[in-house]
């Protein structure tokens, strides 16, 4: 993954240094954006820097529809329109023009930045890109700054494969990517759907998650469960399933040995923390050690919502 951080791959700025030489002129004013606010160490910003950018009303720009990021958290959205109202906007979006409207490139996060500041206009370059380079583009910019999760980043690459009928080795050549790193993302799509939620909130990270994969669907979620339960590592959690497959776990961790209390105990408290967490936010968090002991961790963003979790363990009347 490190080739892709900070910079596009060498293809793709070649091919954006074209799709903006064939973009053509535009019938919208140029915009009062100051060119030299562009960021000099930020790869679009070297590529485009004195090409024309255009104030574009942001009700004629339509979504990318090969965005690969499929949530977007509203706190850092907010924080965005916030740090754009003080200091302005240091980098435009992309668009192409499509069907008489515009398509977002790269910029969502900007793009509804802006919607939420209740502004018309946003700043922005147009390209002339086809459907391919404008997905590639668009994970690009989403790589770069580490938006998606691992599973997001599986279908993304996914669905590439499977549209362009390309090969993995291919794909890597195109992002400057290896073809390992692409490879482990999309194995990620043989767990079960409720693992892959598990990653997407972090309650498994994608290490955890890979070391799942050799085992079967009903083992994988009692290892699961262990792990969110008792904070294994990585490591604990391969030497776990290393000897789980081998046959060679010790007794006291055996299913005829009380493994398998342990492991009806773990699912009700992964059952209880689901339910805290649709009460009280995706963000609690559950620790517990060997010896059972832990701590609930639920973390809030203001007095109001402080508040609101006051009100939820207050006695029923």
């Amino acid at each position: 993954m490190a080739k892709a951080k900070g910079r596009l791959g060498r293809r793709l700025e070649d091919m954006l240094s074209t799709s903006l030489q064939g973009s053509g002129a535009s019938s919208e004013p140029v915009s009062s954006f100051q060119q030299s606010d562009l960021g000099e160490d930020d790869s679009y910003g070297k590529i485009m820097k004195g090409k024309p950018i255009y104030d574009i009303a942001l009700d004629q720009i339509d979504p990318n529809p090969f965005q690969p990021r499929l949530t977007f958290d509203e706190e850092e959205i907010a924080g965005l329109a916030d740090n754009i109202q003080k200091h302005g906007l240091l980098q435009p979006i992309i668009v192409r023009k499509k069907n008489g409207r515009y398509q977002l490139i790269t910029g969502e996060r900007r793009f509804r930045a802006f919607q939420k500041n209740g502004e018309s206009v946003i700043p922005a370059y147009i390209l002339a890109v086809d459907d391919r380079l404008m997905a590639e583009l668009a994970l690009s910019e989403n790589l770069q700054r580490k938006d998606l999760n691992p599973i997001e980043k599986a279908i993304a690459f996914r669905n590439y494969l499977e549209t362009y009928d390309c090969g993995q080795d291919e794909l890597g050549k195109r992002l400057g990517l290896d073809r390992s790193t692409i490879s482990n993302m999309i194995r990620l799509l043989d767990l079960p759907e409720k693992l892959q939620k598990a990653v997407c909130t972090g309650d498994l990270t994608q290490g955890h998650a890979r070391a799942l994969l050799p085992l079967g669907e009903a083992d994988q979620f009692k290892v699961a469960g262990r792990i969110q339960s008792q904070g294994w590592s990585v490591r604990q959690t391969e030497d776990y399933v290393r000897n789980l497959l081998n046959g060679t776990l010790p007794p006291e961790e055996n299913e005829n040995t009380g493994d398998q209390d342990r492991s009806q105990s773990e699912a009700h408290l992964a059952d209880l923390l689901q339910q805290f967490r649709s009460a009280l936010g995706p963000n609690v968090r559950l620790t517990r050690n060997e010896r059972g002991s832990g701590k609930l961790v639920i973390p809030f963003k203001d007095s109001q919502e402080f508040e609101r979790i006051y009100q939820f363990f207050l006695p029923r009347r």
